[in-house]
């Protein structure tokens, strides 16, 4: 999953295959203090960090 640090431009989103992955990548960014995604025997795994 790509994480974008600036938010996707009105194109972008009305790019159907990408739309909803990079606005979620880039809310997730911006709301976590740190994250990560890795995959391990065919699973995905998304790790989120928050400062509290």
């Amino acid at each position: 999953m790509v994480f974008p640090e600036k938010r996707p431009t009105e194109a972008e989103l009305f790019d159907v295959e990408y739309s909803i992955s990079k606005l979620s990548g880039f809310l997730m960014r911006k709301r976590a203090d740190g994250l990560k995604s890795s995959m391990k025997d065919g699973q995905c795994f998304v790790h989120f960090h928050f400062e509290h």
